[in-house]
């Protein structure tokens, strides 16, 4: 009977624990790379009849999946809804030369793009271009970029392209030739960081400027202030288009000076509230939508997301301050299976229990699908991301970052991915062991009247090297003499020391672990020394010494496993051969010492060993940095 209650207590417990479980709901599957099948969506349908403005929000880190995502979600508003207007967590120059490349054959806009854009965004322009030229004129797509500038490059290249090559006024001269040639600058060095990063047989880093671009387009701006009659008397009709150009650079100048303070977000994101505010506004019958980083497009007010406090997103002031209503704004945040995403919220007391309804989306997911939930829906049960977002769509690794090895985007030294490996040259420490065959040298020993034992061979090792396209190492490593014999006639002592080279191919080469097969050749040296000290100082001591040189080469293979950004544990193993023929010589001359194989069998055996290293990251060519980081 007692056990019978203890039962139903159980029983009681558990049904009262999961009253409370978090539930996603049922959810349906998504074909990301099928252009025109929209199976799964039409759960948002009735959604997106009412709402104006449809976001999905991001995170920044998996750029592959995001790319494909946002294509099809604007091919199904397209094709289902009509909507032509696309917007973009980018300022309005890139904005211009976006719908310049989509709509025309417009190869300047193209190169520009190029000059400016990272493969893996490039590929997902290009795509764009396919699908919007593919549309009739009435339903092709408008870009609209609502951030404000951050990025010097585009507004720099444009206002370069305004700006008349002939017939300038001397007073302007210096004005519009700086322009001229920082513009030439960044588009020669762009386009070549991005036939490199293209490339992947090719490492190298974005160039260095020769010149500070920021302090450029400062002292642009401040003759442009003081000479602007002049300027509007030259340019005649273009002058509104280079003041919208101005404009830009004036927008990315205020955000670098606001760098590091509060005032930069929150200035950042009241100027897209007013950009899209005013867009929505002179558009009244349009929808809009965009694909941001998941804080930008959140409901509620931002305590702790992405290290932001007291933080409205652009679309939590479209939804109080614009529409005032939840049904204009339509917000599905993007999810997905690993680590990465663990990192988005800072907010500990939040973080877990965040995370906690993420991974019951995961885990009502299969494996390689991507799966739309929607978080509102009367089966759901997920209070903290349904504040947030009406729809999650959950990525369980149906597209992974390293399947598309073409599209593989090229980032900032500062912001490397946590998984991509970076070469390095490294100083090591260590110790190796051999089993080579020292029976030769005991048995001649022996026949001399004497017996010892004599101790596999072992290294002191220190190295240098460098692991990149290729493993390259060079090593020295000795043994220190040890004692053989001891008696009346002296002391006999053996010792050795070698010094070799290791070549070898990363098979495996991750930012935490290399490993490499490859080849060792070697220079290895052996001594016997007879040492006779006499009691009495004033007798000559009478010292032999016996040599044996040779070269040795063989197969091998070596592991670093990270311990951190500079430190990591090394493992190595070869089978070297003795290529020499085993004749020992007295020290100094070519005489020789007993017979060719008589005394030792060489430095033929296996080696193996541990070291501690110290890795430093190579410079390949000039390390990447903002055209602006050392005004």
């Amino acid at each position: 009977m007692r056990k019978i209650k203890f039962l139903n207590w159980v029983f009681v417990l558990f049904m009262c624990s999961n009253s409370y479980a978090q539930t996603a709901g049922s959810g349906t599957d998504i074909n990301v790379l099928n252009n025109d099948n929209f199976e799964g969506f039409e759960i948002l349908d009735s959604a997106i009849t009412k709402a104006r403005v449809i976001m999905t929000g991001e995170n920044h880190t998996y750029v592959n999946f995001n790319s494909k995502m946002e294509l099809k979600i604007l091919r199904y508003l397209n094709k289902q809804f009509g909507l032509k207007d696309f917007i973009i967590e980018l300022g309005g120059a890139r904005a211009h030369f976006l719908n310049r490349y989509i709509n025309e054959a417009d190869t300047l806009a193209e190169l520009y793009l190029k000059a400016t854009t990272s493969p893996r965004y490039m590929d997902l322009f290009k795509r764009m271009r396919k699908f919007n030229m593919g549309l009739p004129d009435s339903m092709r797509i408008t870009v609209h970029g609502i951030d404000v500038e951050r990025f010097n490059d585009l507004p720099l290249m444009r206002l370069a392209e305004l700006l008349p090559d002939s017939m300038v006024p001397s007073r302007l001269y210096t004005a519009v030739d700086a322009v001229e040639m920082a513009s030439a600058h960044m588009v020669r060095s762009g386009v070549e960081d991005y036939e490199t990063a293209r490339d992947e047989t090719k490492y190298g880093r974005y160039n260095r400027p020769t010149f500070y671009v920021g302090l450029t387009i400062n002292e642009f701006i401040r003759y442009y202030d003081s000479l602007k009659p002049d300027f509007k008397n030259w340019l005649g009709p273009k002058f509104a288009q280079v003041e919208e150009a101005v404009h830009w650079l004036r927008e990315y100048k205020q955000w670098r000076e606001y760098e590091n303070t509060t005032y930069q977000y929150i200035w950042r994101e009241e100027g897209i509230y007013t950009h899209l505010s005013q867009l929505v506004r002179s558009n009244a019958t349009k929808r809009f939508y965009g694909e941001f980083g998941r804080c930008h497009v959140a409901y509620q007010e931002q305590n702790g997301d992405c290290g932001w406090y007291g933080y409205h997103s652009v679309i939590n002031k479209m939804k109080s301050r614009y529409f005032k209503n939840a049904d204009s704004v339509l917000t599905l945040g993007i999810f997905y299976s690993g680590n990465s995403d663990n990192n988005y919220y800072s907010d500990r007391e939040d973080d877990e229990g965040i995370q906690e309804e993420i991974n019951e989306m995961v885990d009502n997911t299969d494996k390689k699908t991507v799966t739309l939930f929607d978080l509102k829906h009367e089966d759901a049960d997920l209070p903290l991301l349904s504040k947030k977002f009406s729809y999650a769509i959950v990525n369980n690794h149906y597209i992974m970052e390293d399947e598309d090895s073409l599209d593989s985007e090229v980032i900032t030294y500062e912001d490397k991915d946590s998984k991509e490996f970076e070469p390095y040259y490294f100083y090591t420490a260590g110790f190796s062991l051999s089993n080579i065959n020292r029976d030769v040298l005991g048995n001649h020993i022996s026949l001399n009247g004497r017996s010892t034992d004599i101790a596999p061979i072992g290294l002191i090792q220190f190295s240098y090297g460098g692991v990149g396209t290729l493993v390259s190492e060079v090593r020295f490593g000795w043994m220190p003499a040890q004692k053989l014999v001891e008696d009346t006639n002296g002391v006999l002592s053996y010792g050795a020391y070698m010094a070799d080279l290791h070549l070898g191919y990363p098979f495996i080469k991750r930012k935490n672990l290399q490993f490499d097969i490859g080849f060792n050749s070697a220079y290895g040296r052996e001594r016997i020394s007879l040492v006779n000290d006499n009691i009495s100082f004033l007798n000559a001591r009478a010292d032999k010494y016996f040599v044996h040189s040779a070269f040795v080469i063989g197969p091998s293979a070596n592991m670093h496993i990270k311990l951190g950004q500079f430190f990591y544990l090394g493992a190595h193993v070869s089978r070297m051969v003795d290529l020499s023929s085993g004749q020992w010589n007295y020290r100094g001359s070519k005489q020789n010492y007993g017979e060719k194989g008589a005394v030792t069998a060489g430095f033929s055996g296996f080696y193996y060993g541990a070291k501690l290293g110290i890795s430093i990251p190579i410079e390949s060519g000039y390390s990447y940095t903002d055209y602006t980081t050392q005004e």
